[in-house]
């Protein structure tokens, strides 16, 4: 059996706008995943051309430190795209009034919804579930099953690594506005050891076409009124 990200929808409530949830199986335990070294002239440099908002809402137990160093990885993915992602911390308790209207208003097609889930209700006989997107603009993310595959993987020093490709896919689907994946590079439906190595290597990367098509819908989203 080969450990492998899949896509298998589950019952959801609305098929046109939620695309199909993330998994991987857990046999990852014995993956026993190395370091690949890739030249840095393999990744792509596009200038930053449009900006989003990035609006967090943290509902897991997720470290401050795990946190930061993830929203960097998908951050840096993004940049490779052009798109400079605005992090911004919903969950602050002591918001500025400025930050405090921007999450007031919501997600929507400026702003778009990241939420840190803990697990996926599952059971010994099902796959770990890491994310879905709901369209235009929540993106969610299950770190606790995102650290028990790390953990049952052995690569926990570099979680934060994966937690990070793992924020970028589901924007990704958001900024791509569509539920559909790609043979190659961070919107892959399946992960099998050779995508988990890149994304530990910082190659997991949108291929050149998604980056002007996400390009494209950030400035149309910079665009329109509202949120």
């Amino acid at each position: 059996m080969k450990p492998a990200i899949s896509d298998r929808p589950l019952a959801v409530t609305n098929q046109r706008s939620r695309h199909p949830v993330l998994f991987l199986s857990g046999v990852l335990a014995a993956l026993g995943v190395g370091i690949l070294a890739f030249p840095k002239s393999a990744l792509a440099e596009v200038e930053a051309v449009a900006s989003i908002n990035i609006l967090v809402r943290n509902y897991s137990e997720i470290p401050p430190l795990v946190r930061a160093d993830a929203e960097r990885e998908a951050g840096r993915i993004l940049d490779q795209a052009g798109v400079r992602a605005v992090w911004l911390d919903c969950s602050d308790k002591h918001p500025t009034v400025d930050l405090e209207s921007i999450c007031k208003s919501g997600w929507g097609t400026r702003n778009v919804s990241l939420r840190l889930l803990s697990r996926h209700v599952t059971n010994k006989f099902q796959d770990f579930t890491l994310g879905f997107a709901v369209m235009p603009g929540l993106a969610s993310v299950y770190y606790g099953d995102a650290a028990l595959l790390a953990d049952r993987a052995e690569i926990r020093s570099e979680l934060p690594i994966l937690l990070g490709c793992l924020i970028a896919h589901e924007v990704g689907h958001l900024l791509l506005n569509s539920r559909n994946h790609s043979a190659t590079g961070i919107m892959q439906a399946r992960w099998e050891r050779k995508e988990i190595r890149q994304s530990l290597t910082g190659v997991m990367l949108f291929t050149p076409q998604q980056a002007t098509l996400i390009r494209e819908e950030v400035r149309k989203r910079m665009s329109l009124p509202g949120g």
